[in-house]
């Protein structure tokens, strides 16, 4: 819940979904909940990079004003923060994709969940 939110349901705006966003996608990222004071997702996950960092703290702020103030807005940076992220990705034997049909390059671990979300 938004801290906004926290206060009384007449402060709640698209900003407070975008808060909301922020710390399922902290989580993901991490396996931490951002409690205050919260680290940076990337002393957890190194890999997301600076932009998708910077954009975590952003969707995470105390103040709605400091968050991106729609989900569209959100959508946007988040985008720009991936292909940035892609752009510095190292390549990698054993890195597994994301595939839409056709085939992957999926570790032999995940072999049968890939299996299984293809059938």
């Amino acid at each position: 819940m938004s801290p906004e939110q926290r206060e009384s349901a007449k402060y709640v705006t698209p900003a407070s979904d975008v808060y909301s966003v922020g710390v399922l996608a902290y989580r993901m990222f991490t396996g931490q909940l951002p409690t205050l004071p919260f680290k940076p997702a990337i002393e957890f996950a190194p890999e997301i990079g600076q932009p998708l960092n910077y954009l975590l703290e952003q969707a995470i702020a105390q103040q709605d004003s400091q968050r991106p103030q729609d989900g569209a807005a959100f959508l946007q940076q988040f985008n720009t923060a991936l292909k940035s992220w892609d752009d510095n990705a190292p390549e990698s034997e054993d890195a597994t994709g994301t595939w839409i049909g056709g085939e992957a390059n999926v570790k032999s671990e995940l072999k049968p969940l890939q299996d299984r979300i293809l059938t």
